[in-house]
């Protein structure tokens, strides 16, 4: 699922949208018989494989374009092909129209992890705070991560709503078009795109309504991985 896109060159489909509700991901406690004893072919197995790998790893299903990319399957139709015969085999469900909705039959137990919320978002303008809650991991890499927990809808045109928390990277370096959280002296802490030119850095800010800073060097808090929303 696309959840936002800024200039061309950027865009945030990798920041992964979790929801946490009653469904039978999530409902990790109870067990039941595993389906991977009906028959598959060694594609589709190959095929489930990667699907399961991906939603116990980030919460989410992959899309097409990702099976296809990991398995060097061409097509696209290929893959659907692929996924329609383990709906078929009662392996897998999706839901029309959304990119990532793919839900295993079998139901997987999680690591019940926390990343601590350290901080709130207006805007792009990030306040640390002390930690006073914490937001589930479903199984992500919780080491060196922390949230911010978005206030007001500043920045619904990118599809990030309030009460939504951003799970942020440690991490001193960034690559071209990611969103980093950055420490600048006159501005405080602040999200931007991360753009660096030739002899500069442009910082593009989430806000589109907020300049635009171009500066020699800055200060890298972190990098957006993530995005949980609760409902």
């Amino acid at each position: 699922m696309s959840l936002a896109s800024g200039p061309a060159e950027n865009s945030l489909e990798d920041v992964t949208l979790v929801a946490k509700g009653d469904t039978d991901l999530d409902r990790g406690s109870q067990r039941r018989e595993s389906p991977m004893n009906r028959p598959l072919t060694h594609r589709q197995q190959q095929v489930y494989d990667y699907i399961r790998a991906r939603i116990v790893d980030r919460g989410c299903g992959p899309t097409v374009r990702e099976i296809g990319d990991f398995l060097a399957i061409r097509s696209p139709n290929g893959v659907v092909c692929h996924l329609k015969a383990l709906e078929r085999k009662g392996m897998i469900r999706r839901v029309a129209n959304k990119s990532r909705a793919i839900e295993l039959d079998e139901l997987i137990e999680r690591d019940q992890q926390r990343i601590p919320v350290t901080g709130r978002l207006l805007g792009d303008v990030c306040s640390f705070m002390t930690e006073t809650e914490a937001v589930e991991a479903l199984s992500w890499n919780t080491e060196n991560r922390f949230a911010l927990r978005v206030v007001g809808d500043t920045l619904k045109d990118l599809k990030i709503l309030a009460g939504d928390a951003l799970i942020v990277q440690r991490q001193t370096t960034a690559q071209a078009g990611q969103i980093a959280l950055v420490s600048l002296t006159q501005e405080g802490n602040r999200l931007y795109y991360w753009m660096p030119e030739s002899r500069r850095i442009r910082l593009q800010p989430l806000d589109r309504s907020a300049a635009i800073h171009f500066v020699d060097r800055a200060e890298i808090i972190g990098i957006v991985v993530g995005l949980v929303r609760e409902f």
